[in-house]
């Protein structure tokens, strides 16, 4: 996974990821889906 720069006002970062990084997401995204969840929080850490 790594992260472009973007000068767009609305977009700050854009994520680049390989179909298994993808798919880590969704696979978290429909784990909170399923438990109900009011809100879906995804944090990503990464090196400046």
């Amino acid at each position: 996974m790594h992260i472009i720069e973007n000068d767009n006002a609305e977009v700050k970062k854009t994520l680049v990821l390989n179909p298994s990084e993808a798919w880590e997401i969704v696979e978290h995204l429909q784990h909170q889906i399923k438990e109900g969840r009011e809100s879906i929080e995804i944090a990503i850490e990464y090196d400046k």
